[in-house]
């Protein structure tokens, strides 16, 4: 059996509830100019064929993992030099700092 056919143009509502967004976002969208339409007045209605576009423009894809031919040898990283562990660092004492309890006499 056949789907029905999906309409040409899309209320901001219609669109935000497709997308998990704000009607304000879609707005937002029309304005910049990502999400093509038609404004009546103050009525938006945003083209199928754009929001089709605009989500496979920004879907996120999984990057393509290189795979090795079999019988290849992986290049081996060199191992980070070891850091060195922090100096211990000794707190000024009073009299190193020139702190005095009472004024000199």
């Amino acid at each position: 059996m056949c789907d029905p056919p999906q309409p040409q143009r899309l209320a901001v509502r219609q669109v935000a509830a497709e997308l998990g967004v704000s009607p304000q976002t879609i707005y937002r969208l029309f304005h910049a100019g990502k999400l093509l339409g038609l404004q009546v007045e103050t009525a938006v209605r945003i083209d199928r064929a754009s929001l089709d576009e605009y989500i496979a423009a920004h879907r996120n894809v999984q990057p393509q993992v290189e795979t090795s031919p079999p019988g290849a040898v992986a290049a081996e990283r060199p191992e980070p030099p070891p850091t060195p562990p922090p100096s211990p660092r000794r707190k000024a004492t009073r009299r190193e700092k020139g702190f005095r309890f009472f004024p000199p006499v």
